[in-house]
Parts: structure tokens; sequence; C-alpha cells
């Protein structure tokens, strides 16, 4: 056997393993080798730049003194940016101007004693608050939030430093005590100022419903909302999770659904459980499109590929022959797998 020959021999020997080890066909074999060399090429360019150094030039005077003009400019730009940046000036109604005012006039504005989680719209704009920063808090608010501490006041996008630190000490956070706060009120009830208005409960659109006992699989986004912390939004993301993954078969699940803190999670699981198991699983042996969030496309296509060449699957046992699959990922997709 001549050189080239026994080159040639190599090569197709190589391509085999790749295809037996991911389950490629022919056409995805080549694609996966051409990827490959061109990761190499990618790799190689920076060794093959140093070889070959390209001798820079000194900057020239005039270009100096742009680079110092520009940087002068960087640097007046960061000082100010606890300014409204333009995000803020298009997106909140429009009327910039308005807020400018509002923050001129902040200085002169009487401030009281408050809690910001009492505190209604009109209170928050005798404070001096503009209004887009009053309706964000009172959103905050009606979505399931507390201020537990002055400092969370803080997170508040669009809140000035500048603003939090007039208003820092007139903060009053209670603690589930409306002793204190009513004398708090009680300072500024007698304040010559009819536009001072603080409530002492929550409005009707604060409460929250008591939740109830419920079952994961069945609950509609109204029985999530009822739990403290969740909205509309995070309701429709819990039930698309749980009808992508085919229903919940354990309670942790719960805890992989986006954006769900571990305090919310905690309140969904007081009330939630698996009463009903999982409601649709994927006939293994008949699907020609295997799709689930606990399997990555490759995998999912592996999977098809290696049932094409070698028949059926009879249980776990067989998956466990793709080199792909973990035990990880096979523990969580086999509750999903109909035989």
């Amino acid at each position: 056997m001549t050189k080239p020959q026994k080159i040639k021999s190599m090569i197709n020997q190589f391509l085999n393993q790749i295809k037996r080890y991911f389950g490629f066909s022919n056409s995805e074999t080549g694609g996966f080798l051409i990827l490959i060399l061109l990761l190499i090429a990618f790799i190689s360019l920076p060794l093959i730049y140093r070889l070959f150094p390209v001798d820079s030039e000194p900057l020239s005077y005039s270009d100096q003194i742009k680079l110092d003009s520009l940087q002068k400019e960087l640097l007046s730009k960061i000082e100010q940016k606890s300014e409204p940046n333009q995000y803020e000036k298009d997106t909140y109604s429009g009327n910039y101007n308005q807020f400018s005012n509002e923050k001129a006039e902040f200085a002169s504005k009487k401030l009281f004693k408050f809690d910001p989680n009492r505190l209604d719209m009109e209170g928050f704009k005798t404070l001096g608050l503009p209004d887009f920063l009053a309706q964000r808090i009172i959103k905050y608010r009606n979505a399931g939030g507390k201020f537990k501490t002055k400092e969370d006041l803080q997170k508040i996008y669009g809140l000035l430093p500048a603003t939090y630190s007039k208003l820092e000490p007139f903060i009053i956070i209670e603690n589930n005590s409306d002793h204190k706060f009513n004398e708090n009120f009680s300072e500024n009830k007698n304040n010559p100022d009819p536009n001072l208005a603080i409530k002492q409960t929550y409005t009707k659109e604060n409460s929250f419903k008591k939740p109830i006992s419920f079952d994961l699989n069945t609950a509609d986004t109204t029985i999530f909302m009822t739990i403290k912390g969740i909205g509309s939004k995070l309701s429709q993301r819990i039930i698309k999770f749980r009808d992508n993954l085919g229903g919940f078969h354990s309670e942790n699940q719960v805890r992989e659904v986006f954006g769900l803190d571990s305090t919310v999670v905690i309140e969904i699981l007081k009330y939630g459980s698996i009463k009903s198991g999982i409601y649709h699983r994927i006939e293994i042996n008949q699907t020609n499109e295997l799709r689930h969030p606990y399997l990555k496309p490759y995998i999912a296509k592996a999977i098809l590929a290696y049932r094409n060449q070698h028949g059926t699957y009879n249980g776990i046992d067989d998956l466990r022959k793709i080199k792909l699959l973990n035990e990880a990922t096979l523990s969580k997709i086999n509750p999903y797998l109909k035989y």
C-alpha cells in the first residue's frame, strides 16, 4: 500500500469513528470535519500574526491633542452619570422638562416622615418625586416587592443618589407595627399643606388573595398569582416551563423556572404539591422529532440516530450506550420517556 493510500485509509477510519461516536450521517460528518479545520485555522492566526509583527508609528502631536481632548470629554460624561440618561428622557412620557422642573423644585418641598411600603401616589409626589418614579415604586409594591430597609429604596431604577440622600432621614420602615407609624403620621397630620396624604393600610389593589393548597400540575395563572411575589408574567413563565416539560414529577423542578427568587419558590412549595403526575410522555420509539428542555438539540439528534442504527429502545439501559448522555441527564429525562 502506497503512502497516499495509507493516509486516505487513516482519514476514512477517523471519519468512521466520528460517525459511530456521534451518530452523524455522511454529510454531517463532512460538516464536522470542516468545522474542525476552521477552528484550527482561527487558533493558528494569532500565532502567525505574532511571527510578522507590524511596527506602529508613534502618535503625532496633533493626534495626541485629539486624544487628550477625548479623554477629558469622557471624564466629564462619567461625572455627569448621576443625571438621567437618554433612555429616561425618551421612555417616561416624554416630559423630561417636567422632570427637570420637579428636580429643581425638590429642595423647596417640605419633607415628612414616611414608610415607602405604605405611602400612596400623592404622597410620593408631595415629597417631590416625579410621576414616573412614584408609579414605579407603586408598581414594584403591587408585584409583591417590599422595602425591608431604607437602602432598599435605592434599588428603584431612576432614583438619583442626591434625591435618596435627602429622603433618607425621613424614611421609616415599619415591621407589622402600626403604632409607631401612626405616631409619625400624627406629627404630619397638623401640617398646613393639604396635599399631605399617607395611607394607614394597603389599598385593595395591593392586597393579596390568601393562597390555598393546590396541584402544581393543574394550577392556572390565577392560582399562582395568589402567591406573594408572583405576577402575571411569572405565573405564565411557570406554566410554560411546566408544559414544555410535560408536567412536574418533582416539586423541586419549580426551582428550575428562570427568574424565580428562592424566597418565592419557598412560598410556592408551602401551598403547591404534586397531586397528579406527568401528563405528557415522549414515545421514544415512535417520534421523529425529539424536543425537550432537558435535551440539547445535538443530543436529541444522537438519540434518534442511534435508534435508526441499532433498533428500538427497551429501557434506560439502552440509552446509556449513547456516550453523549451522562447519568444526570438520563435521570432527568427518563421519567418523560415512554418505551
